[in-house]
Parts: C-alpha cells; structure tokens; sequence
C-alpha cells in the first residue's frame, strides 16, 4: 500500500469495509529482501501482514473511494487441467494471479469441480497461459468462451421470507426495486421508522453474505435495492440461522415477483482501419447488433467509435487483422451491463429453471400441527405472521404499529400459542434474583445457574471512547483501568467474571492465565483469536452458568447465541457498570450515615 497522508503503526486498527482488522507487521522491500519496521509515513511504499478483507485498488481510511479496472473481464473460460493435478490445488496456485492483476476473476465452483477464468478474450488468454506456464509449471488449456451474463428487476416488489421449524422463528420483509447501473446490490436497513435497529443491521450483514442468482438463466443479479422493511422475532424461539434462512427467502421471494431482465456486458471500442474498409466495418458492427458514430478519416485511415455486446465483438480483433492485412486494430474501453440483445435466446438455451433450484428457493416454512410445511412462493403473503401490505401502503409508523404489524412480545406470543398451544411457563424465560448479599444468580428450567460473563477485552478497550483515548497514549494502562473497573463491578455482582485479550497484543506464544482481583485474565495464544476463544468456552459452560459476553462484535453474536449464552453491546455494558458504581456510591454514602450515628451496620453486611 502506498501512505498517501498521515501514519500507520504495526497493530493498529484499520477499517477495511466489511470489518475493523488489525495491522500485523509492516514490511519495506528491497528487490527480494525486506526489513520490518514499527511506524510508516504519508508518502511510503510498504507491504502490511495480517489484512484479510482487502483487494488490490481499495482505498482505507481518508481514501475511502476504491479504484477500479473500468475494463472488466466478462467472458468466461473453462480451464482445462493436465491429467492427475487436483483442481481444488491448482485453484490455489491460480488465486495469487487474480491478486496481482484485479481485472482477473478465477471463479472454483464447488459443485463441478471446475475452474473458469474471466478473460476479455483470446489475446489475455495466450499471455496468461504462458505466465501459468513460466511460473507453476502447469500447462492449462481453456474451452470457448462463454459470455458472462447478470440480471436485474425493472419494478418495485415485496419480499416475504417466513423461517417456523418447530421452536424456531423468524420472518423477513423486504422492499426490491431497480437500482442505479453500476450498483450492484444495495442493502438498506429502513426498519423502526427508518432509523434502523440491531434487527435489522443483523439481516442486512446476513443479506450482504453471499450473491443471488436470477430467475430468467440463474445469472447473479445486480443493481438492485433492497430495503429492509421489518424483521419478526421472538425472544424464546429465534435462532441467528432462523433469519438468516427468513431473509434468503424473501430475496427470492421478491424477485420472483417482480419483472427481470437479461443483461449482457457492452463494450466501448475504437477501430482503426484503412479507408477501404470502412464500409464492412460498419456492416460488422450493425450484425454485432452494436452502435457506432460517424466515422472520421486521418489520413488514409478511418476511426470509428462505438459500443457492441462484449460476446460479439470480443473474437473481432481477429477477424478484422485478418482481412486488413494486420492493418486493422480494435481498441475495447469501459464496459457496462445493458439489457441483452438477444435475451430470448439465451434464455432459451441455458434452460434455466428457477422453480427446481432448491437451493435458491422463495418458499416458506410454516408451522402446522406441530411440524414444518413449505408454503410455496405466491401463497407466502397469505399466510406471513406480520401483515403484508401493498407496496403503495408501506408506510413505517404504520407498518411497526400494534394495528399493523407485530411489533411487541404479546403479538408474538399470541402466535405462538396458536401454533404451540399455551405452555406451562416456558423453561427458557430467565428470571434474575438479586439475593440480600448481592450474588447475582438466575433460574433458568428450575435451576439456580450462577452468572458468568466474559468480556471481550481489546473490544470494549476500543468501544470505550476513554478506554479508547488512553490505549493511544499506554495499552497497558488501558488494560489495567478496565480489570480495575471490572474488578468493582464483580465486586458488587458477585458473578464470575472472565476477560480475554487476542494474541495479537501479546508478545510470545503460548495461552497465559492470570487473576487480578477475582477476576480470570486469559491471553490467547498465537493464532487464537478472541472470538474462537469465547466460542469454545460458551460451548464448553453450556448449561453450567448463566453466560453473557460483552463485545461490540456482531458477528460474534450468532455464535454465542447458538451456544446459550446472551450478548450485551459494549455502549449497553458501560450503562450497566455506571449503575453498578451508582449502587456502590450510595451504599458508601448510607454506611457512612450510619456511621455516623453509631449503626453497627457494615459494608460486608450491605452487600
């Protein structure tokens, strides 16, 4: 990367898009050798360690703008391999060249066993060939090109997802219209008035996981916006994957209900030809079913500027050197997705069925008589728990009110018990006893589990803005202001309390446990980050303790909960500790009351 203003330091945190990473080391080169230094400034060349979520062009920090090739690769190639080389290894290999040059695409397809390669057309084919050659030893051939399409929606449409295996719950309203050229796919969270909720921000990561076909040829669609509209739940029954599965449905389900189109790769181009073959150029371009400008002549050249279908004009350069003599030269600019020109057919020919691909399914799952039936696609509005509404009607301080929706714990419950039948007291309603001594404990099926949280320390550290501020200054003594403000509140809780900081921050290999106070103080080893920590400790105390884990992670989320264990948000933890030191306060205060009228009262017996 190239510093382009301020500084970056080794372990410092950086945003990449997706996530906040941690820089590793950072590297300066010299030919094949380099030397690792701590601190780099605006101006230097560098190589960092350790960033996973990045790519060649992206812009971090003040560049927040990526560069991209305008000329995008929209042919694909099957590679044909040698015999006895395993394709999933070769892959691998192939991968570091896609790093080197971004306009490359190598796409694995899991199901097939196959590698395909996104080219613009034979000429990148022949150069690549020979570097895969030079380099790994491998001689690859490729099969014809095939034309890389996409698709898109022209209308507005509502999308339903209903997610109701037995004890499972959740259910997805999405809002999908065109979006602008370009785009991609675009998820809004326009939940709770417009403003946006945790429910929301879930399935919008949920959402932005993965790519979805279309359903004219099964073709990834693109530039379209999807709205988030309202996120059903339920605080005994949902689980992460219940809306994960809730939210992919009603992505199918909405663009099974709108109007798709085809679209194909247009290119802009330039041909330089001599004069006398001006007039079979022309002719070319309009059977490319392309468009051109009226030609200019230089000297005894004709320019003519145009646009064509990429899948036509790529073989072009060939032909047209081939009967000019070698005089004839094709130059391809910026390529755009356009409607396709002869969509009906290729429709026709990829035979796609959208209603057969199971794994890309707009049906529900509803619960009847205590059991899962799929609900198919355009009966779904029908039977969905939060009212559908047409798209002219969708209006949010309506659509989240009692009389339109579900948006409180009765209108769920009275769901569930139509489905369910009234329970005797469900067992997983937590009920929090807060003894004379201040043990904290909570009964869950009838027993007493003692609390347990964990704190996922460098994140609140970095949560925290005073914690935050005095970690730029001293890490060190970030870390011990927060054990000290922890060691209070267990003091007070009487819960049992364990911190974890990553292996990043720590020098050495090998896990370390310390206590400071009564507090458990875990430094992860090498390679074993907080999270995977936490993940396997809530595993592990599954049913022994009442878990929570205070973080500020999202993605941790759906781990722990599948685990059992609850997740408070950093900014929700730092309320609790200002009550709990509230608490503390007027207790000190009443003792010393007392105190002064002589009460035998004391702290321990408060407390």
């Amino acid at each position: 990367m190239k510093i382009t203003g301020g500084s970056l330091s080794a372990r410092q945190l950086v945003n990449t898009g997706k996530e906040t990473e941690k820089v590793g080391t950072i590297r300066i080169y010299s030919g094949s050798g380099f030397r690792q230094v701590d601190n780099v400034e605006s101006g230097c060349i560098c190589a960092v360690t350790s960033l996973k979520n990045t790519f060649p062009g992206q812009g971090l920090g003040y560049e927040d703008k990526n560069t991209t090739a305008s000329i995008m690769p929209v042919l694909s190639y099957r590679v044909i391999l040698p015999e006895n080389v395993d394709p999933k290894a070769a892959y691998l290999q192939l991968s570091q060249f896609m790093d080197e040059e971004p306009e490359l695409d190598i796409i694995w397809d899991q199901e097939s066993g196959e590698i395909s390669i996104m080219f613009m057309g034979n000429v990148q084919i022949e150069i690549l060939s020979q570097r895969i050659k030079d380099r790994l030893g491998l001689e690859v051939k490729f099969d014809k090109g095939r034309v890389r399409y996409k698709e898109t929606v022209t209308e507005k449409s509502i999308g339903i997802g209903h997610f109701e295996p037995l004890r499972h719950y959740g259910e997805v309203h999405l809002l999908i219209e065109p979006g602008e050229q370009g785009s991609g796919i675009v998820f809004i969270d326009a939940t709770e008035d417009g403003k946006g909720s945790e429910k929301g921000k879930i399935v919008a990561g949920y959402l932005d996981e993965r790519s979805y076909p279309g359903v004219l040829t099964g073709s990834p669609l693109t530039d379209i916006s999807v709205k988030i509209l309202a996120v059903g739940v339920h605080d005994k029954h949902t689980e992460g994957g219940d809306l994960r599965q809730s939210a992919y449905r009603a992505m199918r389900n909405g663009v099974l209900k709108n109007n798709s189109i085809l679209l194909e790769p247009v290119c802009d181009f330039e041909i330089t030809a001599p004069q006398e073959f001006t007039g079979r150029i022309m002719s070319d371009i309009t059977s490319m079913s392309g468009s051109f400008t009226q030609p200019k002549q230089e000297d005894e050249m004709s320019v003519i500027k145009g646009k064509a279908p990429a899948g036509e004009i790529s073989d072009y350069p060939v032909q047209l050197s081939s009967f000019t003599n070698g005089l004839g030269t094709v130059s391809i600019g910026n390529t755009v997705y356009a409607e396709c020109h002869n969509s009906d057919d290729v429709i026709a020919q990829v035979s796609y069925d959208p209603f057969g691909d199971l794994e890309n399914t707009g049906d529900s799952v509803f619960c009847r008589h205590g059991s899962g039936v799929i609900v198919k696609w355009d009966k779904v509005s029908e039977m969905a728990h939060i009212r559908p509404m047409a798209i002219s009607d969708y209006r949010r301080h309506d659509y989240n009110s009692n009389s339109r929706g579900l948006n409180t714990d009765d209108d769920l419950k009275s769901i569930f018990e139509k489905t369910y039948g009234k329970a005797k007291d469900k067992t997983h309603i937590h009920k929090q006893i807060i003894r004379p001594t201040g043990e904290n404990k909570i009964v869950i099926d009838g027993k007493i589990l003692k609390e347990h949280l964990i704190v996922d320390g460098y994140n609140i550290i970095y949560a925290w803005e005073d914690l935050k501020n005095l970690a730029a200054v001293n890490l060190d003594a970030a870390r011990q202001a927060l054990l000290e403000i922890l060691s209070n509140y267990q003091g007070y809780r009487n819960c049992i309390i364990t911190v974890v900081f990553d292996a990043y921050k720590v020098k050495g290999g090998n896990r370390k446990n310390e206590r400071f106070n009564d507090i458990e103080v875990v430094y992860t080893k090498e390679g074993e980050t907080a999270d995977s920590y936490i993940e396997k400790t809530t595993y592990e105390e599954k049913g022994k303790a009442y878990m929570r884990v205070a973080t500020s992670d999202n993605l941790e989320q759906q781990i722990i909960t599948g685990n059992g264990a609850f997740k408070i948000e950093a900014a929700d933890f730092k309320k609790e500790i200002e009550a709990t030191d509230e608490k503390i306060r007027e207790i000190i205060e009443e003792y010393n009351r007392k105190s002064r009228l002589n009460s035998k009262v004391t702290i321990g017996d408060k407390i």
